[in-house]
């Protein structure tokens, strides 16, 4: 793969830097840049204090996927503490954006949240809340249920009878008229899709645990974690399952496994560059990825995968940085970052973006 350096703009250059006098400790933002060699790795936010809100007090408790707003603004699906909380990395806080801090499971309020996804306008927010996918509306502060139940199981059709499973990760397809979300509902195998009308339909898989290309029903998938549209085919999208990366074609219907140039061991999180690089964490293997999705040729960003010693160690990407247990990543166009949960922390990765 051919690495790219990518400039910030001179505002963004001139905003960022103001922020950095008034980080708090645990705090850092990348505005470094770095040739081939590789990146480097910053703890943004380490999981420590009491259950709270506010300035490095706030314990995440099983996040799971992280959504960038700016760099120094983020959402995280904080599951077992049932909110959305977000992350103010210029005032080193965390509050809660959605949800209320160990709500009851009443229909209505979030259960276990485990992604979150938006608009381009970033007025509605669409939280995968397990058996359930839900609509926060920030204007009006609003929380609805699109579909689903708290009970889980299987089944398509009209919100009065849709049922999910686990609902892993969610996405809003760009550039769509109207409202279409894609999930994968990881215990059932499937990914399934909500038109604009609140029907839920399964687009491949038939709840066999296993990888079988094919088209529709006929495609099988193996507990599926992450996906993410393409950067300019939006009729195409990538999943990341429990025993690869497949590639699915809406219009075609049709799921196809793609050929890496080496294994990556259960891949889970997943985002996408500008340029079209999936970058993948692994927690097994605690390391961070680069898939090129066209060749399947694989690059190592962070990590070391031949350590079996689980830890969380900033410094160079490569050489250095460790990671506990990566999981939910997100990449920002603006400043060549690549940001993730590792067990319960806020972690950065500045790379040569591709």
């Amino acid at each position: 793969m051919q690495k790219v350096r990518l400039a910030l703009s001179a505002a963004v250059s001139d905003a960022l830097a103001s922020s950095v006098s008034v980080i708090a400790p645990l705090i850092s933002i990348v505005v470094e840049y770095v040739g081939s060699g590789g990146g480097v790795v910053h703890t943004l936010y380490a999981n420590t204090g009491r259950m709270a809100n506010g300035q490095q007090t706030a314990v995440l408790n099983s996040a799971m996927r992280i959504l960038t707003l700016s760099p120094i603004d983020f959402l995280i699906a904080d599951c077992y503490n049932r909110v959305i909380r977000r992350f103010d990395a210029a005032g080193g806080s965390v509050s809660t954006f959605c949800g209320t801090i160990k709500s009851q499971n009443r229909h209505g309020l979030v259960m276990r949240p485990r992604a979150i996804c938006t608009d381009e306008k970033r007025q509605n927010f669409w939280i995968a809340d397990e058996t359930r996918i839900l609509l926060f509306e920030a204007v009006s502060h609003s929380l609805s249920v699109v579909t689903g139940f708290p009970k889980g199981g299987f089944a398509d059709g009209p919100k009065e009878v849709a049922r999910f499973s686990t609902v892993n990760d969610i996405r809003l397809r760009p550039n769509w008229d109207g409202v279409q979300l894609w999930v994968v509902d990881n215990s059932v195998n499937r990914l399934r899709w909500v038109d604009e009308k609140r029907v839920t339909h399964t687009a491949c898989g038939n709840g066999k645990n296993e990888n079988v290309d094919g088209i529709g029903a006929d495609a099988r998938l193996s507990t599926p974690r992450s996906l993410v549209f393409d950067r300019t085919n939006h009729s195409l999208l990538y999943i990341t399952t429990g025993q690869g990366i497949r590639r699915f074609d809406i219009d075609r219907q049709q799921l196809k496994t793609i050929v890496l140039s080496r294994p990556i061991e259960h891949p889970a999180g997943l985002d996408i560059t500008k340029s079209g690089v999936l970058i993948v964490a692994a927690p097994l293997s605690s390391c961070l990825w680069a898939v090129d999705p066209t060749t399947g040729e694989v690059e190592l960003l962070a990590g070391d995968p031949t350590i079996d010693t689980r830890q969380k160690v900033d410094g160079d990407a490569l050489t250095v940085a460790r990671f506990e247990r990566p999981l939910g990543v997100a990449v920002s166009d603006i400043d060549a970052c690549v940001y993730l949960i590792d067990k319960d922390c806020i972690r950065s990765v500045s790379i040569p973006l591709y």
